[in-house]
This record gives C-alpha cells, sequence and structure tokens, in this order.
C-alpha cells in the first residue's frame, strides 16, 4: 500500500454523534469524544452552532431568571414572559423592551406558568404561581401612552384599548344613544351580548365604544354614547383590557372606571407623572383563596395545580380556572383534589401523553385523567415505578409528539412511550451513550424543549456547579447526540414568533438563538464563541498494529474570515505527540473558488441548529487540503478541529490521513512472560 493512498481512512459520515460512554478507541468512524458547539449538518457533516444575540436590554444586576414561558394568544398575538428575583416582566413589542408586570415576590423562587382560554369570556389569560404568592392571572393586555402624564389625570389616553379583530363592519340604518338598527339581519341574536363593544367609526362620536349588553337581529343595545346621532359606520370590537379595573403605568398601579373611547382609560385614580410611549399593562388578577403551587398544567379545559414539595393535585372545574371547588359528592365538570402518596416525596412535574396527564415524581410516574362520560370520574393509573425512573426539575419535562421527554435525577433524559401492539409504557434512557457525561452533571435545575427536530436540556455541568451552563442537544433525525452548547448558560426555553430563546441563569438577560454565525451578539458588540470537534482515537480496526502517515486531507466549506486550527493526536489524549496546522479561509491556494465569491447559503450547511432560519445569506468557499508532516508511526490518533473567532463559519465534509500499516512495533512495551 502505497503512501498516497486514502482508501477506507476518511471520515465521510459524523452522524454517530458525541459519545462517551466507550472508550474512545472503540468509537465509530465519525463519532465524536469531545468538542463544544458543533452540530450536525443535514449531509451528516459537522458545523459551528449558530449563534445568539441579546434580546432586550443588557442587565446584569440580578441572579438570573428562573422561569420563562411565551404567552400565544388565540388572537395570534404572542407575548414572552420571564420571572427573576421579586419581578414578572413581560416583552413589549411597541417598546421593544421588558417591562414590568407585577412585582414584590419573594425573591428567587421558580415560577410556572399555564395558558388558559375562558370560552364564557371568549379571552386568553395566563395563569401563574411560584407556590409562595398567590395563584395569579394576567389577560395579556398592553400598550403604551399617547402623550405625557403630568400626574393626577382622570383620563389616560394611550395608543389603542380594542384588539386588533374586526368581527363585523357596517352602517347603521339608525341609532339613538343607546341602540343602533341596521336595515337586514345579519347576525344571530345575542351573538354580541356582554363581551364585545360597538365602536363608532365615523361622524361626531368617531372613536366612541360602548359595552353592547343585548343584540337582537337587526339591533344591539349598548350603554350611552351621548351625542350619538345619524347612520354612522361601526365596527363591532372586542376590548383587550378588562371593563373596570387596574392598569400599569410603569411600574405604578393606577384604577379606571370604565372605557368610553378607543385609546383611553376613563374615570382614573391615582395616576402618576409619566412620558409619551411609556408601557402599560392590565394589571394582574391574584386569587388569594386558591391554592398556591408552583407547577401548572392545563388539559381539556381544565388547570392542575402542584405543589414542587407537596403530593397533592389540585384540579379545576371544566372551564373555569379559578374553581377549585367541589361538593361532598362532587359532580361531574366540578373542581377536584387528588393526591398521590405512593413513590413518596412530592409531585416534580405535570405533562401531557396520549390526550392524559402524567404526575411525575422521582421514583413513579402516574397517569390521571376523568372519564368521557356522564359521571366525569377522576382515574388515577400508575405508568412506571422504579427508584429515579421519574425527575426532580419540573422544567424538563417537555413533550415530543405523542411522547413525554425529561431530565431523570440519576442523570440523563428519558423518554416515557408506549410499546407499539402493547398496552405497556416504558422509559427509555436515551442519554445512555453520553452516560458518562450526564452522570457528571447535575439535572436539578434542568430546563428542556424541543425545537426543529432537536431537544435542547439545560443543565449543569457538575454538582458543584452554582447554575446551569451547559445545554445537551439530542438530534432526532439522526438519533445522535451532538455536542453539548457551552457558553449560553441556559436556565429556560421558549419558542416566540417560531424562534428559539432561551434565558439566562446568571444574568436578567434573555437571547434569540439562531443568529445565522457563531457568534455571540449584545446590541453593537459581538463576541467569539469556541468551537472545538475531536474525533474518536482512530486504529482503523487494527488496534494491535502500528500506522504510520505523511498526509492528512481536508475537504469542507469555509468563510475567508475563518481560521479552522487543525489538530492531529497521536495515541491516547496525544500523549505521544500533537501536530498543528491552520487551514486559512483566505488562502486562495486551498479554495475551489475566490475569497468572496463562493456559494450563497450553500446547500450542504443543512439545517439550521437552533431555530427556524434567516433571509441573510452566507458565503462560504468550497476548499481541500494536505496538512503534511513527516512520518510518525502509531497506533492511534484523533483529530480536532476549533476556531475561536467572531463570524468563523465553516463545514467539514470529510477528513482523513494516508494511512498505511508498518510492521515495526514499539519495542519500548514488550513484555516478557514468566
Amino acid at each position: 500500500m502505497a503512501f498516497n493512498d486514502f482508501t477506507d481512512k476518511l471520515i465521510n459520515d459524523f452522524s454517530p454523534g458525541f459519545q462517551t460512554k466507550r472508550d474512545p478507541s472503540d468509537l465509530a468512524i465519525g463519532a465524536a469524544q469531545a468538542g463544544q458547539n458543533v452540530l450536525l449538518s443535514d449531509g451528516d457533516k459537522i458545523k459551528p452552532i449558530d449563534g445568539w444575540e441579546l434580546f432586550g436590554a443588557a442587565d446584569t444586576s440580578g441572579t438570573g431568571i428562573t422561569s420563562a414561558t411565551n404567552f400565544a394568544l388565540s388572537t395570534g398575538l404572542e407575548i414572552p414572559l420571564r420571572a427573576s428575583g421579586t419581578i414578572i416582566e413581560y416583552y413589549n413589542e411597541g417598546t421593544a423592551a421588558w417591562e414590568n408586570l407585577s412585582s414584590g415576590y419573594t425573591s428567587g423562587l421558580r415560577f410556572d406558568f399555564t395558558p388558559f382560554y375562558d370560552t364564557t369570556e371568549f379571552k386568553d389569560y395566563i395563569y401563574f404561581g411560584n407556590g409562595t404568592e398567590s395563584y395569579t392571572r394576567w389577560n395579556g393586555a398592553y400598550t403604551q401612552l399617547n402623550g405625557v402624564l403630568a400626574g393626577s389625570e382622570t383620563e389616560v389616553v394611550v395608543d389603542n384599548v380594542l384588539t386588533e379583530r374586526v368581527h363585523y363592519s357596517g352602517t347603521a340604518s339608525s341609532v339613538t344613544t343607546t341602540t343602533l338598527d341596521i336595515a337586514i339581519s345579519d347576525w344571530a341574536t345575542d351573538l354580541w351580548n356582554d363581551v364585545f363593544y360597538v365602536r363608532i367609526t365615523d361622524g361626531a362620536q368617531s372613536g366612541k365604544i360602548s359595552n353592547i349588553t343585548d343584540s337582537t337581529a337587526t339591533q344591539i343595545t349598548f350603554d350611552a354614547i351621548a351625542g350619538l346621532s345619524g347612520t354612522p359606520t361601526f365596527e363591532i370590537r372586542q376590548v383587550k383590557f378588562a371593563d373596570s379595573g387596574t392598569i400599569r403605568i410603569g411600574t405604578t398601579d393606577v384604577t379606571y372606571t370604565s372605557m368610553d373611547q378607543d385609546d383611553r382609560f376613563a374615570g382614573c385614580s391615582g395616576v402618576i407623572a409619566a412620558g409619551d410611549d411609556t408601557a402599560v399593562s392590565q394589571a394582574v388578577t391574584e386569587y388569594p383563596d386558591n391554592p398556591r403551587g408552583n407547577i401548572l398544567f392545563t388539559l381539556n379545559e381544565r388547570v392542575y395545580v402542584a405543589h414542587d414539595q407537596e403530593a397533592a393535585l389540585h384540579i379545576t372545574a371544566t372551564g373555569d380556572a379559578t374553581d377549585f371547588t367541589f361538593s361532598a359528592t362532587r359532580a361531574a365538570g366540578e373542581g377536584d383534589l387528588g393526591v398521590v402518596p405512593e413513590g413518596g416525596g412530592p409531585i416534580k412535574g405535570l405533562g401531557i401523553s396520549e390526550d392524559k396527564l402524567v404526575i411525575l415524581k422521582r421514583n413513579i410516574l402516574k397517569e390521571f385523567y376523568f372519564t368521557r362520560d356522564e359521571l366525569d370520574l377522576a382515574q388515577l393509573d400508575t405508568l412506571l415505578e422504579a427508584n429515579g425512573v421519574g425527575t426532580e426539575a419540573p422544567k424538563s419535562v417537555f413533550p415530543v409528539d405523542n411522547e413525554l421527554y425529561y431530565a431523570s435525577p440519576e442523570g440523563g433524559v428519558k423518554a416515557v412511550s408506549r410499546v407499539p401492539d402493547i398496552n405497556f409504557v416504558q422509559a427509555l434512557q436515551i442519554a445512555d451513550p453520553i452516560r458518562p457525561t450526564v452522570n457528571t452533571a447535575s439535572f436539578d435545575d434542568a430546563a428542556g424543549i424541543f425545537f426543529d427536530g432537536r431537544a435542547f436540556i439545560a443543565a449543569k455541568t457538575t454538582s458543584s456547579t452554582p447554575a446551569n451552563d451547559t445545554v445537551f442537544v439530542y438530534n432526532f433525525q439522526k438519533k445522535a447526540w451532538e455536542l453539548p452548547i457551552v457558553g449560553l448558560n441556559a436556565s429556560d426555553f421558549f419558542v416566540y414568533d417560531n424562534d428559539l430563546y432561551a434565558t439566562s441563569s446568571q444574568n436578567v438577560e434573555t437571547y434569540k438563538l439562531n443568529t445565522d454565525s457563531p457568534t455571540i451578539k449584545e446590541g453593537t458588540t459581538s463576541f467569539p464563541i469556541k468551537c472545538s470537534w475531536t474525533s474518536g482515537n482512530i486504529n482503523f480496526g487494527q488496534p494491535a498494529n502500528r500506522k504510520a502517515f505523511n498526509m492528512f486531507y481536508v475537504e469542507g466549506y469555509i468563510s475567508s474570515n475563518t481560521k479552522i486550527t487543525v489538530i492531529l493526536s497521536f495515541e491516547h489524549e496525544g500523549v505521544y505527540r500533537e501536530l498543528t496546522g491552520i487551514i486559512d479561509g483566505s488562502n486562495e491556494d486551498i479554495l475551489l473558488t475566490s475569497p468572496g465569491t463562493g456559494l450563497l447559503g450553500v446547500s450542504p450547511l443543512g439545517v439550521d441548529p437552533l431555530g427556524s432560519g434567516s433571509d441573510e445569506e452566507t458565503k462560504l468557499n468550497k476548499f481541500r487540503v494536505y496538512l503534511t508532516t513527516n512520518e510518525i508511526p502509531f497506533y492511534e490518533h484523533s483529530v480536532t478541529f476549533e476556531t475561536d473567532g467572531i463570524g468563523q463559519d465553516w463545514e467539514i465534509l470529510r477528513a482523513g490521513p494516508n494511512a498505511i500499516g508498518i510492521s515495526q512495533i514499539d519495542p519500548s512495551i514488550k513484555q516478557s512472560l514468566v
């Protein structure tokens, strides 16, 4: 065999992914034994992760965000929320900033959030709790001041108090100050009662709104609009704020009695001085008499509330997320109280599998549901019971299709699914290929999410690590683990506007992931992300035979600003020798196209790993290079690809040496038998 022969020596397929359970010399060709911030592309190749950018202002004053969610309303509006320290904030798209929603909470407690659509009011709410303060809800209403407030005003003018949707528009055939008629029947009797408003859209009373109290097929009745006359055009709309109550201007609560115009609150009290465009939101509503939990879940028109220090499960009545009451002889549709004594310890998570609630404790998983009949009877069945079969991290529980995933207390990630064609549930330990790594890690505050074909599980590198500092990534398409994301320090995840976001475990900051280059962006400042991939210890299936090579071939794509460090390590952990080379993206000698003229959005880059894509295209140039050296004898070798610069982008298609077997063996490792 000649030295110029690369046959069967190249790594062409990197899909085995990250593996640490087996000895590095036993890994499949293409597996990674170590590294960070490198993922698999669609073509079974490797590339750096896309980076992340700050979402909102930088804030290093706190100790980290404990919880976050995206409140997705039925109107299509999405509102990210996050909890840190003593406050809850929401993201106001108008101010493009995180704004104070509520404050005064016990510092550092973990919240949980769950959405609920009220079919009586036709309104969305999000319910939340931290297990100590009152069970609370918010309707998602926010806007901005339209003008400056001096303080003590009785009216507060804002941009808009209405939702976007126009349910009906037309022209009145006649009006009084309390009624409006149309010439031809165009809606059902009582259709608009109580939860809808009429808005006048022309004439002297244009912009006036009033709550509809009654409706026939051709007439609506509403609270008086003074001076209404003629045949004005009108709309039927909903207000996003409560008919009366409390709004929060900045961090101050202000009461109001009504909304009589589409851009203002009337009958206000407690108004403070505030600048134009200051954030205004509906104040939260507290329910101090209801159960106080920090694990919440909505399923089949009920809200389930648990506490991570209790074994009780509180359940609301059907259709009313504020009513936990039930009769001594419980009637169908009422609230309920369940207790899960089996398995010992408190409830640590709630999830869904096959349209049934799954209750997770450390050592047991229970399935809870109500019968779908007139009796509405509660049913509680054991799914799995064994030491450590469950979880201790409520935020780590997340669904993937019809399966339930979660971080287990002994380390790793489990999936609960039903065995096909058998009425049997099993828990699969999908983290087995990286068992030594997850055994060292701590999942006591783990958070997980499924997004774009991958599971992301934030954890601590070790049990002594104070906060989450690593994100484990599982690729469902490849059925393989990818290298961990290091440097993100994620405490929680949420999806907003079809993009993945993470909150910081160390600061009061939120990040949008998938920013199309391996770079961290904070405003106009960019920071590098260190990316590295190390192969297993490759011996070409002949661990006892010595080999040698004098060239190492690498082929891939590279941006002109990138310099890839290639490290060749000989013997275990490079104890014999290490050689280093550089692949320079500006070196025209190795490029198949000149720098700056590469393919736009070259297809081999594959699927975007952390998000849904970008309109900005990436320029990468195809390269081939032979890294040469003197002949070095070895039994096994590994290769590392590494970058640590801003926006350095690349993809490795294949790599390997022109290795041949040599007859000499290392005399220093010979030992005589006696």
